[in-house]
């Protein structure tokens, strides 16, 4: 790689990267990504995965209590001690017995990593829509199209890592807030 020139704001911050155009177009060309570069990237976010099994069983309306906690490698009564919740509780609810209660919920989900609103199951209809390899199309350009590689958890709601297309060409991949994606893209 050659160098690159890094331009700066007025407290020393990096705003711009210039670099030679060849270097930008295999970049930016899909067959010119390196797998090794993007999962030391996507490692080095320090973001929590949503894989793809664990959105199929919440999809298939499996209990999401259960679901991310046997994600997260947690026991029933180490995941009850870190909350101060009985572990029976969390079985009773794990067992569809009992409905967990939004103190509950706002216990358990910094403990696990996701929403309050993930265990609680507000969002699970919607974003097993959501689901990676799903397809859309956007609504205000037909020929974009947009394909959902990942989804992750977050304590604001759901996220996914999508690729954008026009005519087959890559113009974008990032993380998109789920929200506000769908009011935007219709599923093809």
């Amino acid at each position: 790689m050659s160098k690159v020139q890094i331009i700066r704001d007025e407290q020393n911050e990096p705003v711009y990267a210039v670099l030679p155009w060849a270097e930008y177009k295999s970049l930016t060309d899909s067959r010119g990504e390196d797998a090794a570069l993007i999962e030391r990237a996507i490692a080095a976010r320090n973001d929590d995965k949503f894989p793809a099994a664990i959105a199929r069983r919440l999809a298939a309306g499996e209990v999401p209590l259960k679901v991310i906690r046997e994600w997260r490698g947690l026991a029933q009564g180490q995941l009850g001690e870190l909350a101060a919740v009985a572990p029976q509780y969390i079985s009773q609810i794990e067992r569809g017995a009992r409905n967990m209660g939004a103190e509950t919920a706002r216990k358990l989900a910094p403990l696990l990593g996701v929403s309050a609103q993930a265990l609680l199951g507000d969002e699970l209809e919607e974003v097993s829509k959501f689901a990676v390899g799903q397809k859309y199309r956007a609504n205000k350009n037909p020929s974009r199209t947009a394909e959902v590689m990942q989804l992750d958890a977050e304590s604001n709601g759901w996220k996914a890592w999508v690729d954008v297309r026009e005519h087959g060409k890559l113009l974008q991949s990032d993380w998109v807030n789920y929200a506000q994606f769908s009011g935007n893209w219709t599923l093809i």
